[in-house]
């Protein structure tokens, strides 16, 4: 019994479990090209209590080397400040002293003197573990485990920890789309598909061989991490660099705050791109994902609404209304609002037009007459034909914070309904995403078939395909 709980302890001292990482799964596009992707990284961690480093005239020589080697690889710094860092460590770590030995000569060995000896010795030791330079992948350190003092030196002067590294490709393409996934915030595919990407750890029994060094030891109960799967998008990184190219030249020409472009496969809702930009001063910048998370107002995109309702309730494309010719006027009467062109439409006909011209000029003050008079008698016959093409709700990315707000019921407990059945005709007084707009032109681009957006075309493991979206 007493045998028995001495081996308990010793194993509890030297034995312990330990969380084995999982390697995070890599984001690509839809033709395999890497958004982000990691990269296994070492810590090199030198122990300089080593019993290795004991001869000092061989140590600084060694470090000597070792410091000319790591300033020439790295260029971090110089020569003499790793040499310095390397000499304070190894003092700090072992301490000498200097002792004198008397060898007299032996009797037949008369004609010899005393003689008088020096060496040194150690009097303490500490094993003091020390991050020497930055972290180095797979390549670099292949390279670097041959310098002196580390060559052969692994499990008794040094050990080394593997840490994954995230990395993109792309640079900032398509940043607040790609996502981060960081302490102090995150975002994009990398916080939605946080989990998927992250895998399972599993865990391993490690047995100490000295201070700061252990080994694995094989176990029933060790558990092999299950690393994350791939996630591949339908971003066409092509399509999104001329995207890209093409908003931040707008912002910089029009002196715009912000802009966002989305590209969208009219058959399958593939988003091809999705670019969001805030201009800063003479750059821009992805700050925010403003295509799925800024309702606004759509202002004169909305009037594709505006015709189709017009046109399911029974307006004739060719029913004519006056334009003003860009003067500012009153519609629907005074409950109504005030609408004004930006410049006057058909001059030639003194400011009559149908709805097609009215389309192709996106003349405010037609769609708001038309959209008064066919609706002003019910209103609400109006705003349900917004929730009919799904305006009210999101329409997918959901799970990469899609917003939605709600749009105005004009129905009887409005307070202003026909002052708000004016100013939607014409997309103000309601607020939806850049996303929203683009699905519903889709559907219209799409044979009147809508379909949702999709930014996610499937997850993989090792090359092979788990599930498709």
């Amino acid at each position: 019994e007493v045998a028995r709980g001495f081996e308990e302890v010793r194993n509890a001292s030297i034995l312990s479990t330990e969380i084995v990482p999982a390697h995070r799964g890599s984001i690509y596009s839809r033709n395999g090209e890497p958004l982000a992707t990691s990269i296994t990284r070492k810590t090199l961690l030198i122990d300089f209590g080593s019993q290795r480093f004991d001869n000092y005239e061989r140590y600084c020589k060694n470090a000597d080397t070792l410091s000319r080697k790591l300033a020439a690889y790295f260029g971090d710094r110089s020569s003499k400040e790793y040499y310095e860092e390397l000499i304070k460590w190894r003092k700090a770590a072992i301490k000498q002293t200097t002792k004198k030995e008397v060898r007299t000569p032996k009797w037949y060995q008369f004609w010899k003197e005393e003689e008088v000896l020096t060496k040194q010795v150690v009097t303490s030791r500490k094993h003091i573990t020390r991050r020497m330079f930055r972290d180095v992948d797979i390549n670099e350190w292949h390279e670097i485990k041959n310098f002196p003092l580390l060559r052969n030196g692994l499990g008794s002067t040094y050990r080394t920890e593997e840490h994954d590294y995230r990395v993109y490709p792309q640079g900032n393409i398509a940043l607040r789309t790609i996502g981060r996934l960081e302490h102090h915030r995150s975002y994009g595919i990398e916080f939605a598909m946080r989990d998927t990407l992250a895998g399972h750890a599993g865990k391993q029994l490690m047995q100490t061989i000295s201070p700061g060094y252990k080994t694995r030891v094989a176990d029933k109960n060790n558990i092999e991490p299950q690393n994350g799967y791939d996630v591949v998008t339908t971003l066409d990184i092509d399509v999104q660099d001329v995207a890209d190219n093409a908003l931040r030249e707008q912002l910089l020409a029009q002196n715009a705050i912000w802009g966002t472009t989305i590209v969208m496969e009219c058959a399958t809702g593939d988003i091809l791109a999705m670019a969001n930009l805030k201009r800063n001063g003479s750059e821009c910048v992805e700050e925010q994902n403003y295509a799925i998370g800024i309702p606004v107002n759509p202002g004169s995109t909305f009037k594709l609404v505006s015709t189709m309702a017009l046109l399911e309730h029974g307006v004739s494309s060719t029913k004519e209304y006056d334009s003003e010719l860009g003067e500012r006027v009153k519609v629907g009467g005074k409950k109504g609002a005030t609408v004004q062109d930006s410049h006057p439409i058909a001059r030639e006909t003194g400011g009559i037009i149908d709805m097609r011209r009215a389309f192709a000029e996106s003349a405010n003050v037609y769609f708001t007459k038309a959209v008064f008079d066919r609706f002003s008698g019910k209103p609400v016959e109006f705003s349900d034909y917004c929730r009919k093409m799904h305006l009210h709700e999101t329409v997918g990315l959901e799970e990469l914070g899609a917003r939605k707000k709600p749009l105005p019921h004009l129905d009887r407990k409005h307070h202003s309904r026909y002052n708000a059945l004016v100013n939607m005709a014409y997309g103000y007084g309601l607020e939806i995403t850049p996303l929203h707009t683009i699905a519903l032109y889709n559907a219209v681009a799409n044979n009147g078939r809508m379909v949702a957006p999709r930014l996610i075309l499937r997850t993989e493991r090792d090359g092979k395909v788990v599930s498709e979206a």
